[in-house]
């Protein structure tokens, strides 16, 4: 009895090392990006530790926390920035990207729309869900991902070629949660390809389920012929964390932090509005395909 009650504590002091190691092997960094020329802080970048999808956002300030193993590296990239790998070694307090001339040369520069008195609308998309229809909500957990969805041009558009406005049906736990949203060109491979804006849209949302109207004429977007993707990006920030509570099965609650806000996705039988998924800087199709995010695309003359 001795001797196994020896055993058993010898058991748990190994285990007790082995856990004690695995801890020391990592750490949480605190890190500012910023503009390599200007110095200026670079908010809202996407950071993945590479060949995972696990990763964060910098914040307003440029600020980001994140727990590293030695052997993680960093991948950092932000439209109009080259995209940049830091392995651990050489990972700093702050960490410079440099704009990438090519891109911003390529970003397609929007029309001058002509103002008139009546002007035509049309209206692609609908808020379809309610309380009663069956909608899904999609969420990031804490991860830095995109969303996009497709509009398909019409001819129907001709004469309505500029965005006014977007509309999109969100879920938060909080106030204040924030997204951001861009619009992208079409590829040959269907995917996102090049964004219309050189930076992304920045919106609050309400607490519980809202929509969120997004206006856009002042940046002149012109709808091309071969379609236009809306991009959400979720923030992967602390202002949009909140504490919810989660059952167990063997416990009475264990609290779980969440990431607002989710976006309402509703069933689709059109593969051009199927849902796609940026994750580790890498578009794919979404596992919800068969859904479309929903939202409305408002085009005026």
């Amino acid at each position: 009895m001795k001797y196994n009650l020896l055993l058993y504590y010898k058991k748990k002091l190994v285990l007790g090392f082995l856990l004690l190691m695995q801890f020391s092997a990592f750490s949480q960094l605190e890190v500012v990006v910023v503009n390599m020329e200007t110095k200026e802080p670079i908010p809202y970048a996407s950071i993945y530790l590479k060949n995972t999808e696990n990763g964060t956002n910098s914040n307003l300030d440029g600020r980001f926390k994140l727990l590293l193993n030695q052997n993680d590296t960093l991948m950092i990239s932000s439209i109009g920035y080259k995209n940049v790998e830091f392995p651990y070694s050489s990972i700093e307090d702050t960490l410079f990207l440099e704009e990438d001339i090519k891109q911003m040369s390529e970003l397609i520069v929007t029309s001058d729309r002509s103002l008139k008195i009546f002007p035509a609308r049309n209206v692609i998309g609908e808020l379809k869900s309610s309380f009663f229809t069956d909608n899904y909500w999609l969420g990031a957990g804490g991860r830095p991902y995109k969303i996009a969805r497709l509009f398909q041009y019409e001819n129907r558009f001709e004469e309505t070629r500029f965005l006014e406005s977007i509309t999109l049906e969100t879920l938060s736990y909080i106030n204040g949660a924030k997204f951001s949203i861009n619009f992208f060109t079409k590829g040959l491979d269907g995917m996102p390809k090049d964004p219309l804006l050189k930076d992304y849209i920045v919106f609050d949302c309400k607490k519980n389920r809202s929509k969120v109207k997004i206006p856009l004429l002042d940046y002149n977007i012109y709808f091309p012929k071969k379609g236009i993707f809306v991009v959400i990006q979720f923030l992967s920030i602390d202002q949009n964390r909140s504490i919810r509570d989660i059952p167990l099965k063997y416990a009475e609650k264990e609290y779980q932090y969440k990431y607002n806000p989710s976006f309402s996705l509703v069933k689709t039988e059109s593969p051009s509005l199927y849902t796609y998924i940026n994750k580790a800087q890498k578009w794919v199709l979404s596992k919800n395909k068969l859904r479309e995010i929903e939202a409305e695309l408002v085009l005026i003359e």
